[in-house]
């Protein structure tokens, strides 16, 4: 709100007040945080135009948000923009269906954060998501990031359970990985296709083993948009220490197999 030509946010569970004279300081303690959630239900394509009009505003902050109250006035009845307000009404019950993400993001490193959900989860991976017999397919309606997000931390989770004495803080060592990697492999049927068994029902042992070991693979990659985020995330509990690591991790390695092996080391190092 405005107070004295100043911008006045307040913290509803804290009831404190920060006072912002500048739209530089309320971007980076405001905005920032602001736009990276809502990329989790917004498609990056969407937002940027209000990203871009909202940079290329008037630089004093108290015209700036004046302006966009006008606007968002605008927005309401105009047609072309009901994709995004709808995104942003459908907000509250995105949050419910998501408890572990929405736990998760008012702790999570922004720029891990849209680092996930600009790289993988709003990539290829949108269309794809739980269909009515149970299989992650492609849908004609997308997921939000946030879902494919829930599915991920929910997913993994449950295949830690069994190794761990606290899943949200145990680090896997690399025989518990590999015992979680077969038995999730041998339990195709859960994972893998119908139309995919019935395919290869006649197939010799090399071929059907082969098919198997790309089939998995693919799996683990419809979970996060990258199979090497998928399979961090069952080694390491999902949390802002490990997201960042695994964020860093990505930036200095040469290729996707370098990337999971230092990510991999760097996390139990850290146990140690």
């Amino acid at each position: 709100m405005l107070s004295d030509g100043k911008v006045v946010i307040i913290d509803a569970g804290s009831r404190q007040g920060f006072k912002f004279d500048r739209k530089k300081d309320f971007n980076m303690k405001v905005m920032k945080t602001f736009w990276s959630k809502a990329q989790t239900y917004i498609p990056p394509e969407l937002l940027l135009p209000y990203k871009e009009e909202w940079r290329s505003a008037d630089h004093d902050l108290g015209k700036c948000v004046q302006y966009w109250q006008i606007k968002v006035q605008k927005l309401r009845i105009d047609k072309k923009y009901t994709v995004v307000l709808n995104s942003l009404r459908e907000h509250n019950d995105a949050i419910a269906k998501c408890p572990k993400v929405a736990s998760l993001l008012d702790n999570l490193n922004t720029d891990a954060l849209d680092w996930i959900t600009t790289k993988y989860l709003w990539g290829e991976l949108r269309a794809y998501g739980p269909s009515a017999d149970g299989y992650l397919r492609r849908q004609d309606n997308y997921l939000t990031a946030a879902a494919k997000l829930e599915q991920l931390i929910a997913q993994t989770h449950d295949r830690r359970v069994p190794y761990c004495k606290n899943a949200n803080e145990d680090i896997l060592e690399e025989w518990q990985l590999r015992k979680i990697m077969k038995q999730w492999r041998k339990d195709y049927r859960s994972w893998m296709y119908p139309e995919s068994l019935i395919k290869c029902a006649n197939s010799s042992p090399g071929v059907w083993h082969e098919f198997q070991r790309s089939a998995f693979r693919t799996h683990l990659w419809r979970m996060s948009g990258s199979y090497e985020v998928t399979v961090f995330f069952i080694v390491a509990p999902f949390n802002d220490e490990n997201f960042v690591l695994l964020r860093k991790c990505e930036k200095s390695a040469r290729n996707p197999t370098e990337f999971l092996e230092i990510a991999k080391a760097e996390v139990r190092s850290r146990r140690r």
